[in-house]
């Protein structure tokens, strides 16, 4: 099964927590590797037994800050999640596209063309939103390949 933990907005305490979980979980968990590490441990993904999906949720560490020894915060919060293993996507019924508008800056081509494509995979219930692109057919390009990865 594979595993995200993530620090989400929090701040480098909290990426802290991220490293030190992985760490827990691989020394306690025998079959247990770190795939992944993104920005100093703001993320990572985890691959391990079944018997991880227990953890799923919000994990709390609780010490004093050691990069701020003077701050009063002692409560610092990580995410867990399970992330869903998805097979080839082959054919476009699997998948459900739509378009909207997107926002921000582009002026008259942003408020009257549906450039946004948002496409969901229907059996595992997984979304990719993009509006990077000025096209449609660049942004459901990019989404496809983001939901392939």
């Amino acid at each position: 099964m594979l595993l995200q933990v993530t620090a989400g907005q929090g701040p480098a305490e909290c990426r802290i927590a991220v490293r030190l979980l992985c760490e827990s979980l691989c020394r306690e968990f025998a079959g247990t590797a770190v795939l992944d590490v993104h920005a100093d441990y703001a993320s990572a993904l985890l691959e391990g037994p079944e018997g991880l999906a227990a953890l799923c949720g919000t994990v709390g560490w609780v010490c004093r800050s050691p990069l701020r020894p003077s701050h009063k915060r002692k409560n610092w919060f990580i995410h867990v999640a399970a992330v869903p293993e998805l097979k080839e996507i082959t054919q476009d019924s699997e998948v459900r596209v739509s378009t909207f508008r997107s926002g921000g800056p582009g002026g008259q081509n942003v408020n009257k063309v549906e450039t946004a494509v948002r496409v969901v995979h229907v059996a595992t219930g997984i979304t990719v939103v993009c509006s990077d692109e000025r096209s449609q057919k660049q942004n459901r390009e990019r989404a496809m390949a983001r939901l392939r990865v």
